[in-house]
């Protein structure tokens, strides 16, 4: 009887020791999975937005990253140009009402790859002015790394109650190709959160 319960207790260790290893690697792989799932996903996140204060206008810096997602990055090098927008309100929050926009500004910047010369350009569509880089990483690198716009100060600022600037940075999903256009959801969609601040 002993030697039989002396067998069964060695059984169930080994039973829960396979099952802790079991469980140990499917944790495992849905934590490289889930990693994966975000190495692999498309986003723009600003890390800090600042305007330095002119008599009549700001000059805006913005740090920001941006990340292409596999899709999106399979069709910039396959020729698919690839426009962004960094848009700024000035507005004047309203209390029980939605906030009240005073001025809206748009840059807006083209990244193309030239598969010839094997490099990418990054061009500022308002002030013409391009680089070309070796590397996705150096554009990308630049392209959030935004200096030196100007942001006129609208006519109702002084009299407006806090304003506050909100800035969104995103892809100009309407100037791709038509059958790239996304409609709801999809790989083609990416845009940040707004990153807004007072301007007292």
């Amino acid at each position: 009887m002993g030697s039989f319960t002396h067998c069964w207790k060695n059984k169930v260790r080994s039973l829960q020791l396979t099952t802790a290893l079991l469980v140990c690697a499917m944790l495992a792989c849905s934590a490289n999975a889930i990693a994966q799932t975000i190495d692999e996903s498309g986003f723009i996140r600003i890390d800090s937005a600042t305007f330095d204060d002119k008599s009549d206008a700001w000059i805006l810096n913005v740090d920001a990253e941006v990340q292409l997602s596999p899709t999106m990055r399979q069709g910039l090098n396959n020729g698919v140009p690839l426009q962004f927008i960094v848009e700024v309100k000035i507005k004047e929050p309203r209390r029980y009402w939605l906030d009240k926009t005073l001025q809206t500004f748009q840059y807006r910047y083209s990244l193309i790859y030239y598969e010839l010369t094997r490099h990418y350009r990054l061009q500022s569509m308002d002030g013409n002015q391009s680089h070309n880089y070796r590397s996705l990483i150096e554009a990308l690198d630049e392209l959030g790394r935004v200096r030196n716009l100007t942001v006129m100060k609208p006519d109702h600022y002084h009299s407006a109650e806090s304003p506050i600037a909100a800035l969104r940075f995103q892809l100009d999903s309407k100037a791709l190709p038509l059958p790239l256009q996304p409609l709801i959801s999809s790989d083609w969609r990416l845009a940040s959160e707004e990153y807004a601040w007072s301007l007292n």
